[in-house]
């Protein structure tokens, strides 16, 4: 997560293998000195839309383009951050907390390549709202030749899973090329 409240994925996530630090050593320093800009080649974020009674719904990118006073609270192992505007705030406090399940002592339950985004929405007015999220996120996986990409929606008690994946291309199985 950045501190603009953005997911962003590493070179990791496409199974290459990265230089350290940019390709300018292990510990020279040069990530202090000159840091990577932080970016993503799989395009994601999220949006909340809010209502209050008698006036048009309003929506925002819940990122530093709609939030001009983001305020991001990085501590091992949770980043909390607060989504608030200067000017024109929206009847609600926004937060979210991002992490990566970490399990002490359980190698194996710490390694899940899983990160977990909670909202939390209160009300900061005296009237009714109504509130909706929305995420979305570009399926990541790389295509091998002759592959497409899939996603797949699990709904299973209360809980919404979206798996993406890969597979054969029913339209190039057993032809050549």
């Amino acid at each position: 997560i950045t501190g603009n409240g953005a997911l962003c994925f590493s070179e990791s996530v496409y199974n290459h293998i990265q230089p350290p630090n940019g390709g300018l050593g292990w510990n020279d320093g040069a990530q202090y000195l000159r840091p990577q800009a932080a970016s993503t080649k799989i395009p994601n974020g999220f949006a909340i839309r809010i209502r209050e009674k008698g006036k048009p719904a309003a929506i925002y990118a819940l990122d530093r383009s709609a939030f001009d006073n983001l305020q991001f609270n990085g501590e091992y192992p949770i980043a909390t951050i607060l989504y608030r505007r200067r000017e024109n705030p929206p009847p609600a406090e926004i937060r979210s907390e991002v992490f990566s399940p970490f399990v002490p002592l359980s190698l194996r339950s710490s390694a899940n390549p899983v990160t977990v985004v909670r909202f939390y929405i209160t009300n900061s007015s005296d009237q009714l709202i109504e509130v909706s999220l929305a995420g979305w996120m570009q399926n990541g996986c790389i295509r091998q030749k002759g592959e497409c990409k899939v996603n797949r929606v699990i709904r299973d008690s209360g809980l919404t899973t979206l798996l993406m994946g890969a597979q054969p291309d029913s339209r190039t199985v057993g032809h050549p090329g």
